[in-house]
């Protein structure tokens, strides 16, 4: 399962890079900001994700990751996301665009509060 997985993650990123790039609009500077704060917020669930790899105490509920995931399989599929949140919120515009953005920020923190108060750390 992990196998189809990673090879699908592999083919999403894949068409990403080769699909035409055009933006429903250029970026404003509240949508940079809003994509910094959600690569953050991304960047400590990964963090945490990390933590619960080398600590078998703790599971991901992440069905796409398993109990207890691989390094490398964690790390792309962080990095898929990333593009993939990113490649979405540059074709969507206004208020949509926004709309996306703050609830993909209020996930993440979601995960990470989740993940600290059951005492999962974050690793640097």
């Amino acid at each position: 399962m992990r196998f189809i997985i990673t090879l699908l993650m592999r083919f999403i990123i894949t068409l990403l890079m080769f699909f035409p790039m055009f933006a429903a609009e250029p970026w404003s500077t509240k949508d940079k900001v809003f994509e910094g704060v959600y690569l953050v917020t991304l960047a400590a669930d990964y963090s945490q994700t990390m933590n619960i790899r080398c600590d078998k105490k703790y599971y991901e509920n992440n069905l796409l990751l398993g109990r207890h995931p691989r390094g490398n399989e964690t790390t792309e599929y962080f990095v898929v996301s990333a593009v993939i949140n990113a490649f979405i919120t540059d074709r969507l515009s206004g208020d949509s665009r926004t709309l996306w953005q703050l609830t993909f920020i209020g996930v993440n923190i979601g995960f990470v509060a989740n993940n600290y108060f059951l005492g999962v750390k974050f690793r640097v």
